[in-house]
């Protein structure tokens, strides 16, 4: 064995050096990349600017979207929400008009830094120049109960897509695997309650 790796190893050093030259390899499509590759790329990408109308196109691209939010009056709680569940004040949820049902996603308010988690579980708002409603609970978490009215950032992690998959987005970029795998799992759990059949990946 000795004799072996002497002898290839002398191979190794006559080889000429032109030989290990190599054509730099061509860049994969898009869909070939890793999700997560995807979704560093998407974060890089200047934001989605809602545009302030009140039935804006859906979006499935994953990037970051800014624009106004406001949050629901409790006097809301007990109604149904889109996705056929019964509005909660004090859960982690948003409307949107733009993100499919069960998004998930990281909203910013812009003004004081601070941050929460949502699952998109109602259309809205019914008003053209916001973009987003948030729960009570999600709008303490904000800081914005008093103005009633924040600028946002908003960076989806997951996004079910119409043929069962789901999509990672911008924020997942920054997320840990925990909080990727339970956005996935939030995602595929509403996409089941509104008849959809989920893919396996």
């Amino acid at each position: 064995m000795i004799l072996c790796t002497a002898g290839l190893a002398a191979c190794a050093a006559k080889a000429p050096q032109a030989s290990l030259a190599m054509p730099p390899p061509a860049e994969p499509p898009p869909q070939a990349l890793p999700a997560l590759t995807v979704a560093k790329r998407l974060s890089t990408m200047p934001p989605v600017a809602v545009p302030a109308v009140l039935r804006p196109p859906l979006d499935l691209s994953g990037r970051n979207e800014t624009g106004k939010a406001s949050y629901y009056a409790r006097r809301f709680a007990g109604r149904r929400t889109a996705d056929g569940q019964r509005f909660n004040p004090h859960a982690p949820m948003a409307a949107s008009k733009t993100l499919p049902l069960g998004t998930v996603a990281k909203v910013v308010n812009l003004s004081n830094g601070t941050s929460t988690t949502v699952t998109v579980a109602d259309r809205g708002p019914n008003v053209e120049s916001r973009m987003l409603d948030v729960s009570p609970e999600v709008a303490i978490r904000l800081g914005m109960i008093r103005e009633g009215v924040a600028r946002v950032l908003v960076e989806p992690i997951t996004i079910p897509e119409p043929d069962g998959k789901v999509k990672l987005g911008a924020g997942a970029a920054h997320a840990s695997k925990a909080q990727i795998a339970a956005a996935i799992g939030t995602s595929r759990r509403v996409m089941r309650q509104d008849g959809i059949r989920v893919a396996d990946r």
